[in-house]
């Protein structure tokens, strides 16, 4: 196992993410391919993303010009995501499981795009990888949520809250902690009733349940018992600075240091602080 070159691919995706959980995806796959006999078919990961060059952004006022933005992105887009499941999958009589955050996910769920200034309601995002595959294969595709918190109908840029206003969290506060990691079906069972009126999902929905965002449901455990990935020490060292200055989304990380790279890392994994973004 070439534990350098797993790192090598992570980092060529985002020079931001240099997480030890995401580089061990490749070391898992490694030990159970050689474990399995000879003339057994391989276990594969497929990378899912588009290939931004984020050189081209020189200052903090060019992430939101739309000129700018295309240069980054490149032609880029999720339903070449769904393609590649589509073809390296489907197409070959397989079947696929899926990592991603949760809206490129959403199979029959349509995102709302809401103005919550203005309390308008735009429209629907039907765009995302999940929403493509499922337009090819209906309900062969199915998203199971992950228990996270859910963005604020206050807005993306607000305190995040409880899924469905905390009422899973406080049923698994009534089950004894060994019994609290499950995975549960949504779509046919109480769960899927259970409404949300604190969540920016219940844009454009006259009755938003649960089972109209997921089909499935794991719960492993508590907010406050969450941790946060591990930080690899060296993903950015003084070989690959220059490069991850230039592939950076925020120019002011151009200048940065290798420390400023590693510290970032740090304070985006600190579960305190991110609890604290949580009502």
């Amino acid at each position: 196992y070439d534990e350098k070159l797993a790192e090598k691919i992570t980092f060529l995706q985002f020079v931001r993410w240099g997480y030890q959980e995401y580089v061990d995806i490749f070391r898992a796959a490694w030990q159970l391919n050689h474990r399995l006999p000879a003339d057994s078919r391989k276990f594969r990961i497929l990378g899912l993303n588009d290939s931004p060059d984020w050189s081209v952004i020189k200052t903090q006022e060019d992430r939101d010009k739309d000129e700018i933005k295309k240069k980054v992105w490149r032609g880029g887009g999720e339903h070449l995501w769904a393609q590649q499941i589509l073809q390296e999958v489907i197409a070959k009589g397989e079947k696929a499981l899926v990592y991603s955050g949760i809206h490129h996910a959403f199979t029959e769920y349509y995102q709302p795009i809401y103005d919550v200034k203005n309390q308008k309601f735009i429209r629907f995002e039907t765009r995302r990888m999940g929403n493509f595959v499922y337009d090819k294969i209906g309900k062969r595709a199915i998203t199971i949520f992950l228990h996270s918190p859910w963005v604020s109908q206050d807005g993306y840029d607000k305190k995040a809250v409880y899924p469905v206003d905390g009422i899973i969290d406080v049923v698994m506060r009534e089950i004894p902690p060994a019994h609290r990691r499950v995975g549960f079906d949504v779509t046919n069972s109480p769960f899927g009733e259970l409404p949300s009126a604190t969540s920016f999902y219940k844009y454009g929905y006259d009755n938003f349940k649960l089972k109209m965002f997921c089909d499935g449901y794991i719960y492993q455990k508590p907010f406050s018992e969450y941790e946060g990935v591990t930080p690899i020490k060296n993903f950015v060292n003084q070989e690959n600075l220059a490069y991850a200055r230039l592939q950076s989304p925020n120019p002011a990380f151009r200048d940065a240091t290798v420390k400023d790279f590693y510290d970032a890392a740090v304070s985006e994994t600190n579960m305190k602080k991110i609890l604290n973004h949580l009502y």
